[in-house]
């Protein structure tokens, strides 16, 4: 499966339909996908880019230190998989010499995955087939 690595391009709210949208950029290269977010991570992973201090641990701040604290270490997330416009993603977590995919939301495993500063990959299949160039003054697809 080869992957491409990808950043976090803009977070924005889509006036088609009031929903956050999350663009993904190629590290090296045009293409982006876009991925609808559910508010409450849109805010989480705003926090994140924003460098916004909350007084309390996130539910993401909370995984993170968990998965710390038992060892664990996050390697990367990975969207893997496009089914009827709906992404999938793993978490791939690592312990000693073992690695683990945990099945996630991508929107939830971008927001532990900026929070600890790990990769964001795409699986090159989903970015083939739901990448797009935009353009850079209008955000809209070329």
């Amino acid at each position: 499966m080869a992957k491409i690595e990808m950043v976090i391009d803009t977070l924005q709210l889509s006036l088609e339909n009031y929903k956050h949208v999350l663009i993904l950029k190629e590290k090296v290269g045009k293409r982006s996908i876009p991925i609808f977010v559910d508010l409450w991570e849109a805010d989480a992973i705003a926090v994140k880019l924003q460098n916004i201090n909350v007084s309390r641990p996130t539910t993401h701040d909370l995984l993170c230190n968990l998965l710390n604290a038992m060892g664990f270490s996050v390697n990367s997330v990975m969207l893997n998989r496009l089914q009827e416009e709906t992404y999938y993603a793993e978490l791939v977590v690592i312990s000693g010499d073992k690695s683990h995919r945990l099945d996630c939301r991508p929107s939830d495993g971008l927001a532990v995955a900026i929070r600890v500063g790990a990769p964001i990959f795409v699986d090159e299949k989903v970015l083939n087939e739901a990448g797009m160039i935009l353009d850079p003054e209008t955000g809209e697809p070329v």
